[in-house]
């Protein structure tokens, strides 16, 4: 019912999807211990149309709607499936599927689950709310990330600066340390990628004035595809070239 719910929803601002079909499962039991609370399957090359989401049901405690909802927009519509559907369709050359750019896929997915906070149907306020904290929540993890394996932070150093945040629970401060010790740099796709999405998409608002219009930029994303950000960037100064004449 989510789905189906951001589907009918997202069509004002993003680009109409390719039709394709998708399953969604829950994490076995004996692996719910050890897996994120949902996640994407990246379909084979050559079909697009099989296409599974996996929820982790551990996960699922009170409010589980409101969390599945920006759950479902990151896995889903208009995030890592939609995402990975329409580029597909897109005819790019078969090579670039051999690139990975976890910054594009995650960003535009946490980008998007941001903006589905404004269509679930919160009143506006606290959706904006919710939102901000959830941003920073992911930045706070992201500094950490940084912290550990940049300055060489060890688990008193993490604790100390969460301190300053009002984190001391000890139990959730070496949850933190040693997620992050496992999965180096995982954060940094989410929340950098969010931030050169969000700065992509101020560039383009400032460039165009009265012209930008939401769906266009989004389309131009996606029919660029997964790139370094610098690339995108190249890319997005011509399409501004081209929204400005009117093309």
């Amino acid at each position: 019912a989510i789905m189906e719910d951001l589907m009918a929803k997202v069509a004002k601002d993003f680009p109409e999807p390719p039709k394709t079909a998708y399953t969604i499962k829950y994490v076995a039991p004996s692996m719910q211990e050890f897996m994120s609370p949902a996640f994407y399957m990246m379909t084979p090359v050559d079909d697009s149309q099989n296409n599974v989401i996996y929820i982790n049901e551990k996960y699922l405690g009170d409010g589980a709607l409101m969390d599945l909802y920006p759950t479902m927009a990151h896995e889903g519509y208009p995030g890592h499936l939609y995402q990975n559907c329409y580029t597909n369709s897109c005819d790019l050359p078969l090579i670039r599927n051999m690139f990975s750019y976890s910054g594009y896929a995650e960003g535009w997915a946490t980008y998007v689950e941001h903006y589905s906070y404004g269509i679930s149907g919160l009143e506006s306020e606290l959706a904006k709310l919710i939102s901000v904290n959830e941003a920073l929540t992911l930045g706070l993890y992201a500094y950490v990330d940084m912290g550990i394996h940049y300055k060489g932070w060890d688990r008193a150093d993490v604790a100390d600066y969460l301190k300053s945040y009002g984190i001391a629970d000890g139990a959730a401060v070496d949850e933190m340390f040693e997620t992050i010790v496992g999965d180096p740099a995982n954060y940094l796709s989410y929340f950098i990628g969010y931030l050169e999405m969000r700065d992509l998409r101020e560039t383009a608002q400032k460039a165009l004035g009265e012209k930008f219009v939401l769906k266009d930029f989004h389309r131009f994303l996606l029919e660029t595809g997964p790139a370094p950000f610098y690339i995108i960037e190249d890319y997005m100064r011509d399409w501004i070239k081209e929204q400005k004449q009117g093309r």
